[in-house]
């Protein structure tokens, strides 16, 4: 039985909101743009790329305290988490942090074959699936649910 979620998040182009059940909304002035202008140089994403977005972004997560208030299941409504769960999931909505690292080692493994595959899109994407990566494997978020709205 997975435990309900404690936090919801969304990572917008430059904030990172974050809200429990309680309606207490923690916003950081970190959005994937933001990521993304500091990590991401080209149209192709590659492993230095991925490198620099991974430090990048656990900069954002030892720098920002209340991002350790994060635990266990956390949920997201946004589009690019959907799009993140369809491209590395087949649509799934709730994912293990044992799926996501198994995505991500194939992701890493087949670089050539996303850059092909993601065409709409994939900075955001490839971003945010990054990010979700370093969220739950920094904080031992052992599940993430991705939601519609």
């Amino acid at each position: 039985m997975i435990t309900p979620p404690i936090f919801e998040f969304s990572l917008q182009p430059h904030v990172l909101l974050l809200s429990n059940k309680q309606g207490t909304v923690l916003e950081m002035p970190c959005g994937y743009k933001d990521i993304q202008a500091k990590s991401i140089f080209t149209d192709d994403i590659d492993e230095a790329g991925i490198e620099r977005l991974i430090l990048q972004i656990e900069d954002i997560i030892e720098s920002n305290k209340q991002l350790r208030l994060i635990k266990e299941n956390v949920t997201t409504n946004d589009i690019l988490g959907r799009q993140v769960s369809n491209i590395f999931f087949n649509a799934k909505q709730n994912i293990s942090i044992t799926e996501l690292e198994h995505a991500f080692n194939d992701f890493i493994d087949h670089l050539p074959h996303y850059n092909h595959l993601i065409t709409q899109d994939k900075i955001n994407i490839v971003t945010y699936f990054v990010f979700v990566r370093e969220l739950m494997h920094h904080l031992q978020i052992q599940n993430i649910g991705f939601m519609q709205k």
